[in-house]
């Protein structure tokens, strides 16, 4: 996909930035609802699930060799 993103023209680029962050969001919901708990009471033994998570994401188009590749990295406060 992160080829065809780079050679595509504007109006497909910007379909597949779409789609990739509708994926991005199904992802984080899937881990705020499957695998986000918090620990309370002595000695964090209480599991609770969270009430919701905090997440930035920064929407990157290459890889460390610099070749393309869509990606987003998620940072979970």
């Amino acid at each position: 996909m992160s080829i065809l993103w780079a050679r595509a023209d504007e109006e497909v680029r910007k379909a597949i930035q779409a789609a990739q962050q509708v994926a991005v969001e199904h992802a984080l919901t899937f881990i705020e609802d499957r695998a986000a708990y918090t620990r309370r009471g002595k000695g964090g033994k209480t599991l609770e699930r969270t009430t919701g998570l905090i997440a930035a994401s920064f929407e990157h188009s290459t890889s460390r060799a610099q070749d393309a590749q869509l990606h987003t990295h998620c940072l979970i406060a």
